[in-house]
């Protein structure tokens, strides 16, 4: 039986046992707030409504003091200050620790009277959830749990229990940037967050703003800071977040009410207005916070781009501010600098008067302020610097000692512009990912400010907390400096979903042991569900009653509030089990959702099985209603958990036998990789125990980042049709690592990929959404609807069609991205003309036409003194292979070619022996080869004789040189066949504006390339509204 249920249970027993009168059934119980300031008050209605739900039969009711003497029951909640009165020596002892608690019953006046006295505002709440806890309520990130039924009749039982936190700052920490994580909450997710992080025992939140993030926005001399967008499947682009049309037509889109998903402050319109609508919530969500004396942490970027915009920085004097190359710095230490901080400051705290901490972050490099070099500092720094390393010679070697010394300057223009501001009360802090900062910060920074370190290398299995000698080194700072490391509980970088890391056993001595226990400690996470179990053992572990709570007892008291007591035990061992052992996979941070070949299925399938059977053998007859739901939920996430194990290894299988060209053992492989309906049913059983805004953000994220690369491979092995839909996207330039694809689900879930003016060049249209299209008979549902927007040129509009996504985020092509599969195609194309004209005003070109196989590359005609041939493998495998290369100006000497590398007898020369059975080979991302050239001869062209280049397509680049040091990258294109051509009278083949036309051509390769469209306008302008490429059955 639960240790806190027993407790009821034999409270209840002892109180009819002794004759106590219970309340009559009418009769209201009586709150009192121990004074008006807000937040006690708001702690007493929280208080009746916990009671309501524990006890539905009963009224309660906050009133004044003297209004008490109507009901039988009166409970007062205060402070150690407010209800001094109520207190004896001994309980008032009790509190002398913020954030303590002491509850207890008496009688007062002939009244029974029911005590939650706290030695701070903070205490009371603690000991209102304490009090809750005790009574049989579950308070989890989530969600709560009440007792099934509720208690019965309202007494005293149970009420004497007392508490101290064992360490000042307990702290949850959601960070803004993916779609599953808070950028795209509401208020009341935000104010459910904070509520729930405090019922658990937190007792302070955080966010960061990186320097594009609107909610850090401000103005300076007159000029808006720009600022970039919260993300939503409509703006916003941080971390490969990628948009698409419509979210309810999404796999699992069942999930969603509306077709965009993110939060109503995620506009678009100008910086201003971006950053005044994050700016209103954000500062609706912190007053919730300030209401329940919960401490808010403000963490905001210095040293990024972003985050020092040359816009505003530019309109200091020169003196006031250094230039790193060809980017500006503002200069802290001088008047005009320090306005500039200054005013980020004052509009912060202007917006968000609840901070109690801000926190000046950093990245741990590549950026401005973490990457100049020591002489780029101003001189007086530089000096400052030598005379600082002078008293402490070791302070040079620190890691980055002179960036840290620099933006130790913008640290201490914070804290003396929140002073100046007369908000003395704030604390400042400084944080950033790993702990390498922490010696040159607490060398360089100001005694009093914080240190708040990410664990980031817990990724690798490094933790800061694993090892004796890792805390060892966090001690020497956090001896005499407040250090809040912060603990993750899954990570975007890998190990996100599947379960949160297992909570550190003996946390609190841990924390002793690195002496932060002086400080506290934080939890960094996106989603909420299914980490709860972490968030709740590392806080029990910090508070006296449950110090180093072992993770069983944790795991059983989270399966009795979950399933019901009956089956506590059972179902405790299947959670102990589970977030010890089952995968932690997936990420955020990139464009794939699974970046890494899964490894070692047949042991994932084993304890898949066996942590099944534990689930399986729960009496679903002793379950509560909740708990059979519970129970439902963990059968799903690990059904989920082995299916894309299980799916990952098919696909694996399928690009090994691709990359080894052999396409019929790929193909057939392929159907078996269904992650469709992987999908589908995370957001199925998702539901169970309440769907969280994570798990909805993870529906589109897998939809966009992992679904999206099963369907660029199956246009790579020719079984699925390339769909492109032209029309506006929307690109955030100032995200970190932004995503660039933008997808169309169609009304059969069909994936296409958007390609607006910034992928194609074209200028963009749509059709006002009050015009009608007009479909033939020929036209689906679909075809029309794509048919609404297209693009637009008064010059030739050239395309490639080849699988979709075929560049990653930061601008890499994936390996084979652009070839199709020898073959016979259906290439359709979609068109309407959106404005009236008369017929013969809109006459289009069209070229088809395929190129591959031959590697011949045709560009603008040119003179140099070298060619070189920039090669990075194939699509097969890391080789580089050449027979022969051909130009007209190539200087045929063997002794001319030179290589990078090369395996033994196939030197570079054999590329010019004229030889078609010897080759140039090497093996690596990373070769080139180079051939001299005539000076005099002008050329145009290069053909290059691949090896098995029928079947491999080769990742190359052309190269050019005067001198063979500086090298010019042509752009080239592949030379072409041409297949089919075409004229296009729009308006009259369609008969009017708004009406589709549907224009269909054979294509054949002969071995593996690309299909090329050119639609070249010979009156009015060329247009294209879609295009799908079908693979046609041989």
């Amino acid at each position: 039986m639960s240790k806190r249920l027993w407790r009821v249970t034999i409270a209840v027993y002892g109180v009819l046992s002794s004759g106590m009168v219970l309340a009559d059934e009418n009769t209201d119980v009586a709150i009192v707030a121990g004074s008006n300031q807000e937040s006690e008050v708001a702690a007493a209605n929280e208080l009746g409504r916990i009671l309501k739900s524990l006890y539905p039969r009963r009224q309660f009711k906050v009133v004044s003091e003297s209004a008490t003497r109507e009901s039988s029951f009166t409970v007062y909640a205060g402070t150690k200050d407010s209800l001094a009165s109520l207190l004896t020596d001994e309980t008032r002892s009790k509190l002398d620790v913020p954030g303590s608690y002491v509850v207890f019953a008496k009688q007062n006046n002939g009244q029974q009277t029911g005590c939650i006295i706290g030695a701070d505002l903070q205490g009371l709440w603690h000991g209102m959830y304490g009090l809750a806890d005790r009574l049989g309520c579950g308070f989890y990130l989530s969600y709560d749990t009440i007792p099934e039924g509720g208690l019965g009749d309202f007494s005293f039982d149970g009420w004497k229990l007392e508490n101290q936190p064992l360490v000042p700052v307990r702290m949850v920490f959601d960070w803004h940037n993916f779609l599953s994580g808070c950028s795209t909450w509401e208020l009341e997710h935000w104010n459910k967050w904070t509520d729930q992080s405090h019922k658990m025992g937190y007792n302070a939140v955080m966010v960061h703003a990186y320097g594009n993030n609107p909610m850090a926005g401000f103005s300076f001399k007159g000029v808006d800071k720009p600022v970039g967008y919260l993300s939503s499947t409509r703006v916003g682009r941080d971390w490969s977040t990628n948009h698409v049309n419509d979210v309810r037509r999404l796999f699992g889109g069942d999930v969603f009410d509306d077709p965009v998903f993110g939060c109503e402050a995620a506009i678009e319109g100008t910086d201003r207005e971006r950053t005044e609508a994050a700016q209103n919530l954000m500062a609706q969500a912190f007053a919730n916070a300030e209401r329940q004396s919960v401490d808010v942490y403000f963490a905001v970027d210095v040293d990024t781009h972003s985050a020092n915009p040359q816009e505003l920085i530019t309109l200091l004097p020169e003196h006031a501010r250094f230039d790193i190359g060809d980017f500006w710095l503002a200069r802290p230490d001088t008047p005009e600098g320090y306005a500039f901080y200054k005013a980020q400051v004052e509009t912060l705290l202007d917006v968000y008067p609840q901070i109690d901490c801000l926190v000046v972050w950093h990245r741990t490099g590549r950026t401005p302020w973490m990457d100049f070099e020591f002489d780029e500092m101003p001189k007086s720094w530089q000096d400052e610097f030598n005379a600082e390393c002078r008293e402490t010679p070791e302070a040079k070697t620190l890691w980055h000692s002179h960036h840290l010394f620099a933006i130790s300057k913008i640290v201490r223009t914070f804290q003396r512009a929140v002073d100046e501001l007369g908000r003395k009360d704030i604390d400042i802090a400084f944080g950033s990912w790993n702990f390498a900062f922490l010696p040159a910060s607490d060398r360089f920074l100001p005694d009093d400010v914080t240190l708040i370190p990410l664990d980031w290398l817990v990724l690798r299995d490094q933790s800061i907390f694993d090892t004796a000698e890792r805390r060892a080194s966090v001690a020497e700072v956090a001896t005499h400096r407040p250090v809040i490391p912060i603990a993750w509980a899954h990570h975007d970088d890998g190990n996100y979903v599947g379960r949160p890391y297992t909570p550190y056993r003996n946390f609190y001595d841990l924390l002793v042991e690195m002496k932060c226990d002086n400080a506290g400690y934080g939890i960094i996470h996106w989603t909420t569900k299914p980490l709860d179990l972490y968030f709740r053992s590392l806080v029990n572990q910090c508070w006296a009653q449950s110090r180093n709570e072992s993770l069983d007892v944790t795991c059983r008291q989270m399966a009795a509030d979950c399933v019901g007591e009956a089956q506590a035990d059972p179902f405790g061992r299947y959670l102990a089990d589970w977030v010890t052992t089952i995968p932690k996979i997936g990420r955020e941070t990139s464009d794939f959702f699974i970046d890494h070949e899964l490894k070692d299925l047949p042991a994932v399938e084993a304890g898949h099985q066996r942590r099944v059977a534990m689930l399986d053998a729960l009496d679903e007859g002793k379950l509560t209603k909740a708990g059979r739901d519970w129970v439902r939920y963990f059968k799903g996430l690990e059904q989920y958990v082995l299916d894309i194990y299980r799916t990952e290894d098919t696909f694996n299988r399928a690009k090994r036998q691709h990359r080894l060209g052999n396409l019929d053992a790929a193909r057939s492989a392929v159907p078996e990789c269904k992650p469709e309906e992987v999908i589908e049913r995370f957001a199925e059983f998702s539901q169970h125990g309440g769907m969280t805004r994570g798990e909805r953000g993870l529906v589109v994220s897998m939809n966009t980042r992992w679904l999206s690369h099963y369907v660029r491979l199956r246009q790579q092995l020719g079984v699925e049709p390339i769909r492109y839909n032209f029309a506006r996207t929307s690109h955030d330039l100032l995200a970190q690592s932004r995503g660039i694809f933008t997808f169309h689900f169609d009304q059969e879930q069909s994936v296409w990929e958007t390609l607006g003016a910034e992928e194609t060049g074209y200028e963009v249209f749509a059709l006002p959404g009050e015009t009608a299209v007009v479909k033939t008979d020929d036209t689906s549902e679909t075809e029309a609807e794509i048919c609404r927007t297209g693009i637009e040129s008064d010059t030739p509009i050239e395309l490639t069609v080849a699988p979709i996504m075929r560049r990653d985020s930061r601008g890499s092509r994936y390996s084979g991205a652009a070839s199709l599969p020898a073959g016979c195609y259906r290439l359709t194309l979609l068109m309407l003309k959106p404005q009236a004209e008369a017929a013969g005003s809109c006459i289009l070109e069209v070229k088809v036409a395929a190129s591959g196989g031959e590697g011949a590359c045709q560009f603008e005609p040119l003179k140099a003194n070298y060619l070189r041939l920039a090669c990075r493998g194939n699509s097969v495998n890391a080789w580089n292979s050449i027979h022969e290369v051909r130009c007209e100006a190539l200087l045929r000497e063997p002794s001319s070619v030179v290589a990078s590398g090369h395996m033994e007898g196939h030197e570079a020369a054999k590329a010019v022996d004229g030889k078609g059975d010897t080759r140039w080979a090497v093996e690596g991302r990373e070769h080139w080869i180079q051939f001299a050239l005539d000076p005099d001869k002008t050329f145009d062209r290069v053909a290059v004789d691949w090896f098995e280049g029928g079947r491999r397509e080769y990742d190359f680049d052309v190269l050019v040189s005067d001198d063979g040091e500086d090298w010019e990258e042509l752009a080239y294109q592949p030379t072409e066949q041409a297949i089919a051509t075409d004229r296009i009278e729009i308006a009259r083949q369609t008969g009017g504006q708004d009406r589709v036309l549907k224009r269909s051509y054979d294509v054949r390769l002969d071995a593996p390339g690309s299909v090329k469209v050119t639609l070249a306008p010979s009156k009015g302008k060329a247009l294209l509204c879609g295009l799908i490429l079908e693979p046609v059955a041989q």
